[in-house]
């Protein structure tokens, strides 16, 4: 039975070689899968805790401004995905000097584009939102909340473009998937554990529900982002901060075929 599986399985593409050992692809994957329940995990949990604190209609008003980030979080996803393919061509090949200028450049480029994106959409919330249906007539007076949760998220988008992405990236192509997960798991139990404590302990009001979601966002997303630099560094992996025109380019020209052909 051993024989007959191996005639149609190589085992040789099962693990890649980092020049030191070799490295299983199933033990790299796993982290990653569950990284990404993780990252869901976080919306999930206040959802449910929002559901039982506040009235449906309530979090239907949220809901819109939720789904209207998705498209500027695909556009993000450019650099970090081109990193991702770029930096594991250049690692395989051995060229690891070109690996810091790549990091770097992805981590401006990946701040810059934040900037833009995140701040276009701060500038027209009003007209975006309504153009996807958070009216007044529909929400009442739910729609100013929605609208000043949209512009807050804004903001703490930028802020997390400009940290976490491109080091979580830069971990896992260099064989380091698991910090990936950790950063997810502390984001999870730090946004279950104030979201608790806010809604159930101190009681906040509706008023201040806005500021305190965001608020708790941004605390679970540097809690992660401490974790990520310490294993960044600590790995002994590096960064130089630039904008190299040749890199740049390189991103973006896998980056944005392959997240094309994800949305296909």
């Amino acid at each position: 039975m051993k024989n007959f599986i191996s005639k149609f399985i190589d085992k040789d593409l099962l693990s890649v070689n980092n020049g030191k050992q070799k490295m299983s692809i199933i033990a790299l994957a796993i982290p990653i899968f569950f990284e990404n329940i993780g990252v869901h995990l976080i919306g999930l949990i206040q959802t449910s805790m929002s559901s039982r604190f506040m009235d449906g209609f309530f979090i239907d008003a949220f809901n819109v401004p939720n789904a209207a980030m998705a498209p500027f979080s695909t556009i993000l996803s450019l650099v970090t995905t081109g990193l991702g393919i770029l930096l594991s061509i250049y690692l395989g090949k051995g060229k690891k000097k070109d690996c810091a200028d790549i990091i770097g450049t992805a981590y401006l480029a990946s701040g810059l584009m934040s900037i833009l994106i995140y701040g276009l959409g701060f500038l027209f919330a009003d007209s975006y939102l309504e153009l996807l249906g958070l009216t007044a007539e529909k929400y009442g007076p739910y729609m100013s909340y929605a609208k000043l949760y949209f512009k807050v998220k804004m903001v703490a988008l930028i802020i997390y473009f400009f940290t976490t992405p491109v080091f979580t990236t830069a971990l896992r192509c260099y064989g380091y998937t698991q910090y990936g997960l950790i950063s997810s798991i502390i984001s999870s139990v730090v946004t279950a554990v104030l979201t608790y404590v806010a809604y159930y302990v101190v009681k906040v009001p509706k008023d201040s529900v806005v500021w305190v979601v965001c608020g708790i966002g941004l605390i679970a997303n540097l809690s992660s982002l401490s974790f990520v630099l310490t294993a960044f560094f600590r790995k002994g992996l590096k960064i130089r901060i630039c904008i190299n025109q040749r890199w740049l380019v390189a991103i973006l020209k896998v980056g944005v075929p392959a997240v094309v052909a994800g949305l296909s």
